[in-house]
């Protein structure tokens, strides 16, 4: 039985056989991707002026099935990018295959949204995706890179960094990022390009509050650009090796848990747990249970 880098590298769920990435506290979103039909190669939607554009009906969480079905689309067939983004949605995309809500330079007019997505633009992110994860299961397993990864990445990385920084050459050298060899080097590169897909996203950290549930925080991103800011985060969350990530419910630090959480049980990250602090709040939940049953 031949083992996957995936398998090696520890990328893989044991209890679902999917890549790691399930359980992020990130917002749904709706689309109406339904509507959306092939034009040749580009995807269109069925609608011609936007007086036309019918409500969004189709209600669409992060989870890890949506990243290993993108990563299948990298090499897919126009038909297949069709029913991935009937399925999950698109992002407004701009001339530079990126949200066109993505920073820009100062001085720099911000981009439109274009009309059709084409898709290459699917393709060439699952690429990225695709190569971000095998190198990082290569570098976790104390491997090098191969050159074809290591190449897609540090391109996507300087071509990101010159649409979104206005930096040149000097700043994001392609021929010094693919000269890289130090195992470190090549790690900081990852974690800065996997920085540079959330900040193209706008991925923020943010307080909702529902009235079922009450306040919550949540990753919200740039408005049309949900689906490319999540398929980023379940790409992160996969190479940190986590099952998501959560918030310490004794320093309120974010950290990434071993298993999932169940609803309304506390979650503690390693720091707090060696200090103490679950027997701590055991105790005091103990005490306050036992004196509201005192009260006559």
């Amino acid at each position: 039985m031949t083992v996957s880098r995936f398998q090696l590298s520890e990328f893989i769920d044991p209890d679902s056989g999917r890549l790691f990435g399930g359980a992020l506290p990130f917002e749904s979103w709706t689309t109406n991707a339904a509507a959306l039909h092939l034009h040749g190669e580009y995807l269109v939607y069925r609608w011609t002026e936007e007086s036309n554009r019918p409500a969004a009906d189709l209600v669409v969480h992060a989870n890890a099935r949506m990243l290993d079905e993108f990563l299948r689309v990298a090499d897919a067939e126009p038909s297949s990018v069709l029913r991935f983004a009937r399925r999950y949605g698109d992002w407004n995309v701009c001339e530079h295959g990126l949200p066109y809500t993505h920073p820009v330079p100062a001085k720099r007019r911000p981009c439109g949204s274009l009309k059709r997505q084409h898709v290459d633009t699917f393709r060439g992110l699952a690429r990225i995706a695709r190569a971000l994860l095998n190198a990082s299961a290569s570098l976790l397993t104390e491997e090098r890179p191969s050159q074809e990864d290591w190449r897609a990445v540090v391109t996507a990385f300087c071509a990101w960094g010159r649409i979104m920084y206005g930096q040149g050459p000097r700043h994001f050298g392609l021929k010094e990022l693919i000269a890289l060899e130090h195992p470190l080097d090549q790690q900081a590169t990852i974690a800065a390009m996997l920085h540079a897909w959330m900040e193209a996203g706008g991925v923020l950290p943010s307080l909702v509050w529902r009235r079922a549930q009450g306040p919550k925080i949540e990753l919200l991103a740039a408005d049309g650009a949900q689906l490319f800011a999540a398929l980023g985060m379940l790409v992160m969350s996969a190479v940190s090796r986590s099952s998501g990530i959560e918030l310490c419910s004794g320093c309120g630090k974010a950290f990434n848990p071993k298993s999932k959480a169940r609803t309304g049980h506390r979650r503690y990250c390693g720091q707090c747990r060696r200090a103490g602090v679950p027997s701590r709040d055991a105790a005091r939940d103990y005490r306050a249970k036992r004196a509201s049953r005192e009260v006559p």
